[in-house]
């Protein structure tokens, strides 16, 4: 009898102990996010944010009175989720546990722009040329700079924007240097920025949206590679460079020309000039070697359908691996094209004709193919069992 009195005395302990821990309170303050939010000093309080509501007039000052964060900078703003408010309560050491939250999910903080006020103003009447390109200039160094510090400081990074006249007037009439701010990674392509500064009318700020890229690596001089060289793999590298600074127009560099976007196109190649240090290779400043010289005695080779003939003649111009030079035979009464492959070595292609129909059976009639004169030379077939003989090249050009 005695053990029922005691759980029913401990039965009745434990709900009265819920109905503590379940009970509302009544005294909780209620703080209500609101939508939007204009901070009047230099700090954003609770009060600033929120609508808080209680039954202690004093709790509620002092809750109103709560330093949350600074204040964004005039004519920006920020966004301040509902839980955000909650943790920066819960680190200032305030029981959020006590208080009711609700409202807005999030609440836009900041000042609108200052209007500027025209009649106090003194701005150009109209934007000349010369206006027009400095504030240009200015507004890319400063989207440069910002690139530079906050995506990667050795990039040559391109920009492109519009700005209207009216900003261009703003600007003209800045009386601090340009800043920006905004963007995202990775940096490429459109980017939404803010171009901040200070008129004599007060701070203003200008959404601008950039389209941010970079150029395509290109060859570039590692270090100075003289007149005549050979361009070997230690002296060029794949680079960055920025259109306005790559020295491309510059009269010391490549002397125009388009540049060369792979080291396979560059490797091997003759120097037509010295190239300094970090400038760019053209097509204007290097050339394939030359490998027949005129007055060189060249082997000529003559294709035709199945059979390959092998002279000698005398080249009467200079040419490089792939050019077409005109070449004579040694008495000098024959010339003919020819296309150069190697040191010292042309070859002429005969139209896709059949050696059997004019008798060749063996290396002694192979003089008997026709090669015009003056030709130019065109692929001809896969030989598999290549015949040579060399023959004197008037039979070749014959």
């Amino acid at each position: 009898m005695g053990k029922v009195k005691t759980l029913d005395a401990f039965r009745c302990f434990i709900g009265l102990a819920l109905g503590v821990i379940w009970l509302p309170a009544t005294d909780a303050s209620e703080i209500v996010l609101l939508a939007n939010s204009r901070p009047k000093g230099s700090i954003v309080r609770l009060g600033d944010v929120a609508e808080v509501r209680g039954i202690d007039s004093s709790e509620v000052r002092r809750l109103q009175s709560l330093p949350l964060m600074p204040a964004p900078a005039p004519g920006t703003y920020q966004f301040l989720r509902l839980q955000q408010v909650r943790e920066l309560l819960e680190a200032r050491g305030e029981d959020v546990m006590a208080h009711h939250f609700n409202g807005a999910t999030q609440v836009r903080i900041g000042t609108d722009v200052p209007v500027p006020n025209l009649a106090r103003r003194t701005l150009p009447k109209k934007i000349t040329t010369s206006i027009r390109i400095q504030v240009r200039e200015e507004v890319h160094k400063a989207i440069v700079d910002h690139l530079h510090e906050n995506a990667s400081p050795n990039e040559p990074w391109q920009v492109a924007f519009e700005l209207t006249d009216a900003q261009l007037r703003q600007l003209a009439d800045a009386t601090t240097p340009i800043a920006v701010i905004g963007g995202q990674s990775p940096w490429n392509g459109l980017q939404n920025l803010t171009i901040r500064s200070t008129t004599p009318a007060g701070l203003i700020s200008i959404p601008l949206v950039a389209n941010v890229s970079l150029p395509e690596p290109i060859v570039v001089a590692i270090h100075t590679i003289p007149r005549g060289a050979v361009v070997r793999a230690d002296d060029v590298a794949l680079r960055r460079v920025a259109g306005n600074s790559n020295r491309l127009d510059s009269k010391s560099n490549t002397h125009g020309g388009r540049p060369f976007m792979r080291l396979d196109q560059v490797l091997g190649a003759e120097t037509k000039r010295a190239i300094p240090a970090g400038d760019v290779l053209t097509q204007q400043a290097v050339q394939q070697p030359v490998v027949v010289k005129r007055g060189d005695t060249v082997t000529i080779t003559a294709r035709a359908s199945g059979v390959t003939v092998r002279s000698y003649a005398r080249a009467r111009e200079s040419g490089s691996r792939g050019d077409l030079i005109v070449v004579e035979s040694l008495e000098g009464r024959e010339s003919i094209a020819a296309r150069v492959v190697g040191l010292r070595q042309v070859e002429v292609f005969a139209h896709g004709v059949d050696a059997s129909a004019y008798g060749i059976d063996s290396p002694a009639g192979m003089d008997r193919i026709p090669i015009q004169k003056n030709q130019t030379p065109r692929p001809g077939p896969v030989l598999d069992d290549e015949l040579v003989a060399k023959q004197p090249v008037a039979g070749i050009l014959r």
